[in-house]
């Protein structure tokens, strides 16, 4: 099996969409990226429309879909769409968010401590989870339009695709009486 094309990197955490540390080394970003779109974005678009965007990211209907665009609406409207990257963006924090304290040794999970940091707590860890969905789920609905208006660039958009939540259970505690 060939390595997943990526649809975003790590370059495209910026101040525009979330800001990280330039230092992130960390292959389960990676591996992050890969669910969001693999999790979040394939069962939106549909298996069809999610392997020609992968095949094909070069093609101008899947940049624009990606990085934003200039549209009219139906009613002739001209509508700033900012594109697919700010959800995949924030899918992939979904992922990554929880995981990023701990570290898997030969022996044991264990969370990365040092004398100058704080762990986060699980409720904290929660809340952000749930915000990166929700701002996720947002900007997929500003895609969503996009793809529908332009339905005749998008013929494999699959308009029955589940528009239920996807991704990761969303965790409302983790631990005791946080």
């Amino acid at each position: 099996m060939s390595a997943q094309i990526r649809l975003i990197t790590i370059a495209d955490f910026t101040e525009e969409t979330f800001n990280l540390p330039s230092s992130l080394n960390d292959e389960r970003f990676n591996t992050s990226i890969d669910n969001a779109q693999n999790i979040n974005l394939k069962p939106l678009i549909g298996e069809k429309m999610f392997s020609d965007f992968l095949l094909n990211v070069s093609d101008p209907k899947y940049i624009a879909l990606l990085n934003g665009d200039t549209y009219a609406d139906s009613d002739g409207d001209m509508i700033i769409f900012p594109g697919l990257r700010f959800a995949l963006v924030n899918w992939t924090m979904s992922h990554y968010y929880p995981f990023a304290q701990q570290t898997v040794t030969s022996h044991s999970v264990v969370r990365k401590l040092d004398p100058r940091s704080e762990p986060i707590e699980g409720k904290e860890i929660s809340r952000a989870v749930s915000s990166f969905l929700a701002t996720g789920a947002a900007y997929w609905n500003d895609a969503k339009k996009y793809i529908t208006t332009k339905k005749t660039d998008f013929p494999l958009y699959c308009f029955h695709a589940s528009d239920k939540r996807t991704g990761p259970l969303i965790i409302n505690s983790i631990g005791g009486n946080d």
